[in-house]
């Protein structure tokens, strides 16, 4: 795959099959039948409880459960109850701040970096 930004501009025409002035009328509307509009498709957001939810499969966070469950099994509730309560407020804690950048400013709500896709008859 090119480098975009590193390539001479006229390769890069070349390799879109376009130029300086950008496709005719009749070619752009071939590609807009060929390929679809130029969209970025929406991607599906994580609910807070899912978010929630996946607070509890980081490795660590699952090594605290397990050691939460073992005091909890030879009779020390006094170990496993800190450890629980700890797991619970960490996740609840880290919950605001992955929900957060979730709701971005609605006209660049559907900017994210993707890797363009091009229908230009010229191998890219």
């Amino acid at each position: 795959m090119a480098e975009w930004h590193r390539i001479p501009i006229d390769e890069a025409l070349t390799r879109l099959a376009t130029s300086l002035a950008g496709l005719g009328r009749d070619e752009a509307r071939r590609r807009l039948a060929e390929c679809g509009p130029n969209e970025l498709e929406e991607q599906v957001r994580r609910t807070p409880l899912a978010m929630l939810l996946g607070q509890f499969t980081d490795f660590m966070i699952l090594v605290l459960i397990g050691a939460a469950v073992v005091a909890g099994a030879i009779g020390e509730p006094g170990d496993a109850a800190p450890i629980i309560i700890i797991v619970v407020l960490n996740a609840v804690i880290a919950l605001p701040r992955n929900t957060a950048p979730s709701a971005p400013w609605p006209p660049f709500g559907r900017c994210q970096a993707t890797m363009p896709q091009c229908c230009a008859a010229a191998s890219i």
